[in-house]
């Protein structure tokens, strides 16, 4: 099994320019550490959330005032808004019955508050989306029960989407999309005992990466089971949210099909050969390595499709990991006929 123990690291005078914005990272790591216990996931504003959130401002009989563009680029809660507690009691000359000016006065209150709340998820579905890609948590701060999802349907960052054979840096790394190749996965004991043996399993799709550590002065694992073996429970439904699938390009609704990596638990006893998870590049340094699907589900799946791939990008000043999200578009003509690797 892969392990690793990663130094953490100080003020980084020396970074590279590209890596992250350090005010996004600050405002991640805050986010992580106050999420409350349990499993959460926080989710990217889609677009029909914002076109309802408009409606319903739209509304409103008086205009909230003008919000200036927010600084962080923290990730939008894609909860429901809900008002905050009831205004304080005015006088009265009824105690046991509010004025009818009371009344008004409460009414213009909750509706501009209403007002306010709907302006700043239009403010941060407006300018949020590209920065919040840019750069999202790691583990830690994002607890390992929290996830911030990225639905099929919210676009990424222009860069963000490769073709075979393209390469696209990420902060301190360069990634290259290879070749999708099908064939089944081979596993291998975390002892090294070559007599401990499991069954390949089913045909799969994998998804093969060249990845160079582009920076000076940071040693960087851009795969390990913790982030990229990471599936997360949807509060209130049966569903599970995960950022590493594959999915109909250009997804307009995010209920739409995925097929996610193979499942194999963060905490098996089992390897899939090849893969690499854990493996820290030095400065200078590039491997290959390969992401594989899920079995089941990839007949279904359309023509054109995309790989959506969270990766570890490189590490800020406080020594938390910064993370990306990005995508390669194929076609299944494109996937090849392989063996294990």
């Amino acid at each position: 099994m892969n392990s690793r123990e990663m130094d953490q690291q100080g003020d980084a005078t020396n970074t590279s320019d590209d890596l992250l914005d350090q005010t996004a990272l600050d405002d991640a790591a805050t986010a992580g550490n106050e999420s409350d216990p349990g499993d959460s996931v926080t989710e990217v504003l889609r677009p029909e959330d914002l076109a309802r959130a408009r409606a319903e401002r739209d509304t409103l009989p008086l205009a909230a005032p003008e919000i200036s563009e927010p600084a962080t680029s923290a990730p939008v809660t894609a909860t429901a808004p809900h008002e905050p507690g009831s205004p304080s009691k005015a006088p009265s000359s009824d105690p046991a019955v509010p004025s009818r000016g009371f009344i008004l006065l409460a009414s213009y209150a909750s509706a501009v508050t209403l007002a306010l709340i709907l302006v700043l998820f239009q403010q941060g579905q407006r300018t949020g989306d590209p920065a919040q890609l840019e750069s999202l948590p790691d583990i830690p701060p994002e607890q390992i029960d929290s996830l911030t999802f990225v639905p099929a349907d919210v676009a990424l960052p222009p860069g963000h989407r490769l073709e075979l054979g393209e390469s696209q840096r990420f902060g301190n790394l360069l990634v290259e999309p290879l070749r999708i190749t099908r064939g089944p996965v081979v596993f291998e004991h975390y002892s090294g005992d070559a007599a401990r043996l499991r069954e390949d399993s089913e045909p799969v799709w994998k998804l093969h990466l060249r990845v160079t550590n582009v920076s000076e002065d940071q040693e960087i694992p851009p795969f390990d089971r913790h982030l990229t073996l990471r599936w997360v429970a949807v509060p209130n439904s049966s569903q599970e949210a995960f950022n590493n699938y594959i999915t109909k390009r250009d997804a307009d609704s995010g209920d739409v099909q995925r097929v996610s990596l193979f499942r194999l638990p963060a905490s098996s006893e089992w390897n899939i050969q090849g893969e690499h998870l854990g493996k820290i590049l030095k400065p200078g340094e590039s491997y290959e390595t390969f992401l594989a699907s899920e079995p089941v589900g990839l007949e279904e799946l359309p023509e054109d499709v995309v790989w959506r791939v969270q990766i570890r990008k490189g590490f800020g000043p406080s020594g938390n990991g910064v993370t990306t999200v990005f995508e390669v578009a194929f076609n299944k003509s494109d996937v090849q006929s392989a063996g294990s690797t």
